[in-house]
């Protein structure tokens, strides 16, 4: 149960026009008649932004007693908010970490409230997927995508931008003209089987002087993730850490040769497995 959504200071949110003290008294009341009925299920704060209101109103309640009354800290947003900046206000407050989870994840979202050119599909792909890593590596436990399915359709954003139309274009599928997935649907799929659908950060490490490189233990074994923002990368420098059984794909699940010459595309991700840990 998520009480409320994306309370702030009274002027920095259109959810919540109260104050915090009000806000604590709700949350103490939904929480409690959450766990007098079902003990065992979770009550989450109302996801929070990533901007400085969200952070002053996160502050506040906790100063008035917030933290009794819920299980999980969600968060609303990209790169997961982040979640660094709630976790020093806990610290701020003596208050013991809780669990973290993206409640509503922004990862390919665009709309007519933004001013910069809307961003290839493969480019947005890219975007999702170094969020994605960015939240494992926070240790975010569960992210719910905003949203499966378009609202509308990203060709019609220019119109919606220029007609001052408030719309967005944010699902992994298209429904016009009729039900498929987009690219990065077919990003997430390749990555959710490459870890067996479950992933823990490890550490990071230099591959090369180009290329951002993870180590994952995942449902499937150890996996390196792997990828370049700008310039093209050569599979040397992989040698040192393959076995006899690495198996190297991209993102869309192409198995590529080791012993090809060929250089590695930056702006895409890479899954090692079977890796030298």
């Amino acid at each position: 149960w998520e009480i409320w959504n994306e309370s702030s200071v009274p002027g920095g949110s259109v959810f919540w026009s109260d104050t915090p003290e009000n806000f604590v008294r709700l949350l103490e009341a939904g929480y409690k008649a959450v766990k007098k009925v079902q003990p065992i299920s979770q009550v989450w704060l109302g996801g929070l932004g990533p901007r400085a209101p969200y952070h002053v109103f996160y502050n506040k309640i906790l100063q008035l007693g917030a933290a009794d009354y819920f299980d999980v800290l969600s968060l609303h947003g990209a790169w997961n908010t982040p979640a660094e900046k709630f976790r020093s206000i806990d610290d701020d407050n003596h208050i013991a970490h809780k669990p973290a989870v993206s409640g509503e994840w922004h990862a390919i979202l665009q709309g007519n409230m933004q001013s910069e050119p809307i961003p290839s599909e493969p480019a947005l792909s890219f975007k999702m997927m170094k969020d994605l890593l960015y939240q494992i590596k926070q240790g975010i436990s569960r992210t719910m995508l905003f949203e499966m399915i378009n609202l509308s359709e990203k060709e019609t954003l220019p119109f919606a931008m220029r007609n001052k139309i408030f719309t967005h274009s944010s699902g992994l599928f298209r429904k016009s003209p009729q039900l498929e997935p987009r690219h990065a649907a077919i990003v997430m799929a390749n990555f959710l089987q490459a870890i067996g659908r479950q992933a823990a950060y490890v550490k990071d490490f230099q591959l090369d002087n180009h290329a951002v490189s993870l180590e994952l233990s995942t449902g499937n074994g150890p996996i390196v993730v792997f990828w370049s923002d700008s310039v093209a990368l050569k599979k040397g420098a992989l040698k040192p850490f393959t076995t006899s059984s690495s198996v190297l794909r991209d993102w869309e699940g192409k198995i590529i040769s080791m012993s090809s010459a060929k250089l590695l595309e930056a702006d895409k991700l890479y899954y090692l497995s079977n890796v030298n840990t």
